[in-house]
């Protein structure tokens, strides 16, 4: 594919707003009939909407590239589904997250079945990454993406590689106080305050645990905080949605316990939407052939994304994203239009590395 041909396919993939379930199929159909004019095979997959695309079915998958085609929503974004360039940069939602990089895969593809025709290479676009996050647990369950080394083209930067994730606990708080006069000073009515308390040594734990060498330190997330207007005394009610990421050795249960007793001591009603444990990359021959590309650093991120799930079937699986700055779930999402030959030059370079292990 030259570079107006990615262009002109990530144009296609934009302006469809696949945040919207009725309009997976449609993106999903421009995948699909892409990849069949290129020669390759096709297969949805039953009970999902993803769809797996490989070079050779003749031979076992070397490398699995994994992508989400469904995104964010506009949110206060009016041109977000409009792609738009300025200043050699491509604006539009899903051009980071995850667009772009299925584009710069299916080129990659393109390149490495004309490089290597009698390997396998392949691609699973799984549906509903930002959201439910089932296709992958049912192709997972259906053992039919099984690559003997899988790169999921989300989260990171173009020089980073992803060699674990944070374990995750996600948790609502709600505080109910009885509120009053606000010239009585008294925080223990004010249910904002005490989710501010709770939530100031909540991070203050979170700061003395141990971290493993290969891990960032605990990090709490606050992705709501809301309280009750009330203009002539203190607010009654308050919700509080956390996220707390955290690493090796530390665990869900830990954090658990810890975020029980916190919510008792603060009068809070807390309920725990889910949590898993962290991991990091313990295959040696893949690290040891990750360690020997060059002008990359591993490192590891938070959050529960595909490679988790990957990783917790047994595959072995990293995250990378070939774009210079990942600047995804925001307004103005974008990418340098040369990040997309210089990613498929990256992710050819690295599957030819591979094979030659």
């Amino acid at each position: 594919m030259d570079q107006q041909e990615k262009i002109d396919m990530l144009k296609s993939l934009v302006e469809i707003d696949t945040s919207k379930t009725k309009n997976i199929k449609p993106a999903m159909t421009i995948v699909r009939n892409f990849a069949l004019s290129k020669g390759f095979s096709c297969r949805s997959i039953k009970n999902t909407s993803a769809l797996l695309i490989e070079t050779n079915l003749e031979q076992n998958m070397k490398v699995g590239f994994v992508a989400h085609i469904d995104v964010v929503p506009a949110m206060d974004w009016e041109q977000a589904f409009v792609l738009t360039e300025k200043d050699d940069k491509l604006y539009a939602r899903g051009v980071v997250d995850d667009k772009g990089p299925l584009v710069v895969c299916l080129a990659t593809l393109v390149r490495l079945k004309e490089l290597m025709p009698n390997e396998n290479f392949g691609i699973l676009v799984v549906s509903d990454e930002e959201n439910a996050n089932e296709d992958i647990h049912e192709v997972i369950a259906q053992n039919l993406f099984r690559p003997e080394f899988a790169i999921v083209v989300d989260g990171g930067t173009y020089d980073m590689i992803d060699v674990g994730e944070k374990g995750t606990l996600e948790a609502k708080l709600i505080f109910e106080t009885i509120g009053g006069h606000s010239g009585f000073e008294k925080s223990e009515d004010n249910a904002a305050l005490a989710a501010r308390d709770l939530l100031n040594e909540l991070s203050g734990r979170a700061k003395t645990q141990t971290v493993d060498v290969e891990f960032s330190p605990t990090f709490v997330n606050v992705s709501r905080f809301e309280a009750i207007e009330n203009p002539y005394g203190m607010p009654s009610r308050c919700v509080l949605n956390i996220e707390i990421q955290f690493p090796i050795p530390q665990t869900s249960e830990f954090w658990k316990n810890t975020i029980n007793e916190l919510a008792n001591k603060y009068g809070a009603e807390l309920s725990v939407n889910w949590a898993n444990e962290p991991h990091v990359l313990s295959d040696e021959r893949i690290l040891g052939f990750l360690k020997s590309l060059p002008d990359v650093k591993l490192e590891t991120i938070g959050g529960h994304g595909l490679a988790k799930d990957l990783h917790e079937a047994g595959i072995t699986a990293i995250c990378h994203c070939p774009i210079k700055e990942y600047n995804a779930h925001c307004v103005n999402e974008n990418l340098e239009i040369d990040d997309l030959r210089k990613g498929e030059e990256f992710y050819t370079d690295l599957a030819q590395r591979y094979i030659r292990l």
